[in-house]
């Protein structure tokens, strides 16, 4: 009786490890997107149900069910399709107008739309491989082939530059300095960077041309990150922002320079579609931030009885209002001075 029971538990483990490997972790809340007319905002998740809301006063037009678990939302250029990722790595093309399902991309992954060029950057299923493709259909319009496993990726809003750092791995050329012994004056930023510095670990940062695939730069850094990172463009610089709220800014020779957003945890991370403005949020509160000097706003929401809320997603309108979603199905209208406008239940 013990071995059956030990092999079911030890195959409930390999189904767990591979079903984590092979898909996006649920979102225990909702994730959104804003129409380029800034008409429309649509939310959805775990329930697999997609929202259609009027922008404006937030209320439910429409409920489309996907019978899919929703992880990603983004609009195409002119707003005719909506790019709906879900958990398996599985992107539908969603029409508009009908809403209804036209097309189907799979092993594809942690998209990353680029506005201007109506472009999407995705990371294929073994995750060495970034694809472009249309924002209109899923069309391949180039590729890049890595050595290396990526670890994050991101590209500029014209659509033509891409950047990526690998998955870190423990390096002999670097020293390992023991927790014990750092400086105990460092504080924040500081000290993370003391401590990434310190690891014994490096990872690989590129660039790369779109769609030509053409490699600009490639250089080793001390800078590590988690999988699932956003990336993105402040002219040459290279904001990466993370969930440990342990973020980076690397120069355009792929020099970096940690530093912190106001929240203590990065739950949920959402960018413009100009790359000009950037949220971030945790437990009930968040950090409007303009990318641009990285001048900050912080921002609470109001607490809501039993288990804690916490913010799963962002996006923009064309004014740079902010919509951000919880894990309490609530949407929240922030302005980009930080002020809390709106709160409103989705179900």
């Amino acid at each position: 009786m013990k071995r059956i029971f030990l092999w079911v538990f030890l195959f409930v483990i390999v189904i767990l490890v591979v079903s984590t490997a092979s898909a996006h972790t649920p979102l225990g809340g909702l994730t959104v997107a804003v129409s380029p007319d800034d008409k429309t905002i649509v939310t959805g998740g775990d329930n697999r149900v997609l929202y259609v809301m009027d922008a404006k006063s937030l209320k439910i037009t429409k409920r489309i069910c996907l019978k899919t678990t929703i992880w990603g939302l983004h609009f195409n250029k002119d707003g005719s399709r909506l790019l709906v990722e879900d958990t398996e790595k599985t992107i539908s093309f969603v029409d508009t107008k009908t809403w209804k399902v036209e097309k189907e991309v799979r092993k594809a992954g942690y998209l990353i739309p680029a506005m201007e060029a109506n472009l999407f950057a995705a990371v294929n299923s073994k995750k060495k491989k970034i694809m472009f493709m249309s924002m209109d259909d899923g069309s391949l319009k180039g590729k890049v082939v890595l050595d290396k496993y990526v670890a994050a990726f991101g590209i500029n809003a014209k659509g033509d530059r891409l950047a990526v750092l690998s998955k870190d791995e423990k390096d002999a050329d670097e020293k390992v300095v023991k927790s014990g012994d750092i400086p105990k004056d460092l504080k924040g930023a500081d000290r993370i960077e003391f401590k990434q510095r310190n690891d014994g670990k490096t990872s690989i940062f590129y660039i790369f041309n779109i769609p030509s695939g053409k490699e600009l730069l490639r250089k080793k850094i001390y800078f590590k990150t988690s999988t699932g990172s956003r990336v993105l463009f402040d002219g040459k610089a290279i904001l990466v922002l993370n969930y440990k709220n342990e973020n980076a800014r690397v120069e355009s020779k792929g020099e970096p320079r940690m530093f912190q957003l106001l929240n203590s945890y990065n739950y949920g991370i959402g960018l413009s579609g100009n790359q000009k403005f950037v949220c971030s949020g945790g437990l009930a509160n968040g950090t409007y931030t303009k990318v641009k000097g990285l001048e900050s706003k912080a921002f609470k929401i109001d607490r809501m009885p039993g288990w804690p809320e916490y913010f799963k997603g962002f996006a923009f309108d064309s004014k740079g209002n902010a919509y951000g979603t919880t894990s309490g199905y609530r949407i929240i209208k922030i302005k980009p001075d930080g002020t809390v406008e709106k709160e409103v239940p989705v179900y």
